[in-house]
């Protein structure tokens, strides 16, 4: 099938058939309802860490948890 052939429904599909990215399949991620911290490598002037809201990071795990907490109780109060 050329290129030209592919129609919206392929495109759809290979979406969906792709293994999440990288950064959300980290194990060290935190995952708390609907909400997720993710973990980060080190980038540029960026330390390794969980990536939190407004970008700052941080590698203290209870940190991290109650502000993944914390978002999933502001998710829950909005619906």
């Amino acid at each position: 099938m050329s290129s030209a052939d592919r129609t919206i429904k392929d495109e759809v599909k290979t979406t969906y058939d792709m293994q999440p990215a990288p950064p959300f399949s980290d194990y060290r991620n935190i995952q708390i309802g609907t909400t997720r911290v993710i973990w980060a490598p080190a980038t540029g002037p960026h330390f390794e860490g969980w990536v939190l809201p407004g970008g700052q990071r941080t590698q203290d795990y209870g940190w991290a948890m109650g502000c993944a907490t914390q978002m999933e109780s502001l998710a829950q109060s909005n619906q």
